[in-house]
């Protein structure tokens, strides 16, 4: 029940994906006093049968430190959602909370996928070419040595096999620049290392400016840029759709070329939309947990939970797990 909004976000929201999905089912962990009240005011249909309520009497807090979580064992609901989930009484845990609490939440009663040292949150990317590209990690690690992103790039490229059937994805790693002598220390040993990793297409440097051209599958870096890069996209979606509409609604023949365009303007929005994307995966955990932006609305956390039922239809942890072993 994290993130911004918590239940009022996370039960409508729960709702519509049950009514988009027949044989979806659901647990929301939560206070149930709060929980019953949203869905009071919510428009309930024969999906209610398929959404159960597990009483949490605490919420970890979004400014709550990481390690104190871990040792509090206090009854929160992401603790009890990650329990559930390692106890096999669900396929998967969707959270807009604590991204720190969440790691160390997920590693400690899931585990890690052997020969991998530390999760990365992972999401795709809109490109302008046919080719999504897959970003890791997205704010799970603020410092990477050259191994760790060298994982990243292991594990990026198992998840691309294992939901697109691909055979051998291209790798490559987020710099100021595209030239050898570009990038700092850690950036550059971990070129060395993709390079010479016959597991790993490495395909090379790519700069900020072409972080949408969609010119490799997985792109690696640490948690830090990442974090920034996909925020700086998502801004500038926003700023792009709003000053559209803005220009669009400036007078009589501005409105006039905003009705006679409306389909293409809606195309458009829904193609550059960041709630389309939102959900990331966390990748070398020993389990299906998807991590929704913590300010998500109805929309962004509809996506999120999209994102895991298609990891647990094509048991994407099996696959990666398969793939890191070979």
């Amino acid at each position: 029940m994290g993130g911004d909004l918590g239940p009022r976000v996370v039960v409508p929201a729960a709702l519509e994906a049950l009514r988009l999905h027949p044989n979806l089912y659901l647990y929301i962990v939560g206070h149930n006093g709060q929980l019953k009240s949203c869905l009071a005011d919510n428009a309930c249909g024969p999906e209610i049968a398929r959404l159960n309520i597990v009483h949490a009497s605490e919420v970890v807090a979004m400014d709550a430190n990481p390690a104190t979580v871990l040792r509090a064992g206090a009854d929160t609901s992401m603790k009890l959602a990650l329990e559930m989930l390692s106890q096999g009484q669900v396929a998967g845990v969707v959270s807009a909370g604590n991204t720190g609490a969440l790691v160390a939440l997920s590693r400690h009663y899931l585990g890690m996928c052997e020969g991998i040292d530390r999760a990365a949150i992972c999401s795709v990317l809109p490109s302008i070419s046919s080719t999504n590209s897959y970003l890791l990690d997205l704010g799970a690690n603020i410092n990477c040595q050259a191994a760790n992103l060298q994982q990243f790039a292991l594990m990026g490229t198992a998840l691309v096999k294992a939901l697109h059937s691909v055979g051998a994805p291209s790798v490559g790693l987020l710099n100021i620049g595209v030239e050898d002598n570009k990038g700092s220390e850690v950036v550059k040993a971990a070129a060395k290392l993709l390079g010479e990793d016959a597991r790993i297409n490495y395909a090379g440097y790519i700069e900020g400016s072409q972080l949408l051209e969609g010119r490799v599958d997985v792109l690696v870096t640490d948690g830090f840029v990442g974090n920034v890069a996909l925020k700086v996209s998502e801004g500038t979606a926003r700023f792009i759709a709003d000053l559209m509409r803005k220009r669009l609604s400036d007078g009589f023949f501005a409105s006039i070329l905003a009705w006679l365009f409306r389909g293409f303007l809606r195309r458009f929005w829904r193609d550059i939309d960041p709630r389309g994307y939102n959900g990331g995966f966390f990748l070398g955990v020993d389990g299906v947990v998807v991590k929704s932006h913590g300010n998500s609305n109805t929309d962004s956390f509809i996506s999120a939970i999209e994102q895991a039922r298609i990891c647990i239809d094509r048991n994407m942890v099996s696959l990666i797990k398969q793939e890191l072993s070979s």
